[in-house]
C-alpha cells in the first residue's frame, strides 16, 4: 500500500521544493520507492533535479522529452476530452535509487484555475496548485512507467 505525501503552503519561500527533495531523498535512502511530482508551475524542484541551471534549461528539457512533464500527461483532462490519460515517463533521480520525478511545466499556471483544493502527493505546491490532478497518479509496478488513472472532465 502506498502512502501519499502533500507539501503545500499559500506563502512562498517557506522550503516546500527543499523538504520536498530532501524527504524523498530520506525515504529512498530508507528503501522506499518514491515519486516526487513537481506540481508548482515554478518548477523548481524539476530544476534541481534535473541541474537545468541555464536559462533556457526546461525549453531545452521540454523540447527534448515532449510529453515527460506533469502537464502535458494531464492535458487532456484540462481540455475537457474525458479518456484515460497516458503514462508519464518518470525521471530517476540521479544518485538515489528508489527516488523519481514527474517533471513539472511552467505551463501548469494556465490550468491551475480549474482547480480548487489541494491533494495527496509528495509536491512542492500551494492549496490551489495542480495538487487535486496528481492525486490520480497511481504507480504500476515500475514507477518509470505512472498511470494517471482516472477519466477526467473538467
Amino acid at each position: 500500500m502506498s502512502k501519499v505525501i502533500a507539501l503545500f503552503n499559500n506563502k512562498g519561500g517557506v522550503s516546500k521544493t527543499t523538504t520536498c527533495f530532501n524527504l524523498g531523498w530520506m525515504l529512498a535512502e530508507r528503501g522506499k520507492r518514491v515519486v516526487m511530482v513537481d506540481a508548482d508551475p515554478q518548477c523548481n524542484l524539476t530544476g534541481i533535479v534535473l541541474d537545468l541551471s541555464d536559462a533556457d534549461g526546461l525549453d531545452t528539457y521540454y523540447s527534448q522529452h515532449p510529453l515527460g512533464n506533469l502537464k502535458e500527461a494531464l492535458e487532456p483532462a484540462f481540455q475537457s476530452r474525458p479518456r484515460p490519460l497516458e503514462p508519464v515517463e518518470c525521471v530517476q533521480v540521479d544518485g538515489q535509487e528508489g527516488l523519481y520525478l514527474v517533471p513539472g511545466h511552467v505551463g501548469l499556471a494556465e490550468d491551475e484555475v480549474s482547480l480548487a483544493s489541494p491533494s495527496n502527493c509528495l509536491s512542492p505546491c500551494r492549496p490551489s496548485r495542480i495538487c487535486l490532478a496528481a492525486s490520480v497518479i497511481s504507480s504500476t509496478s515500475q514507477p518509470r512507467n505512472m498511470r494517471l488513472t482516472s477519466y477526467w472532465s473538467i
